[in-house]
């Protein structure tokens, strides 16, 4: 869940309120949702990582 809260902060280049607003508004939204619900399955950070292809 952290790192979906470090990515929509980084995208907003704002706070945390600001970042959700602009992810919900675009495609990102979905992206912070795979996150967020891989996170709750306890899928480690290394394998979301891996399937988001980021570094």
């Amino acid at each position: 869940m952290l790192f979906a809260c470090v990515y929509s902060i980084t995208e907003s280049q704002q706070d945390l309120s600001s970042g959700l607003e602009l992810l919900r508004s675009r495609k990102g939204h979905s992206i912070v949702e795979f996150i967020y619900d891989a996170a709750k399955q306890e899928i480690p950070i290394d394998v979301i990582k891996k399937q988001l292809h980021v570094a």
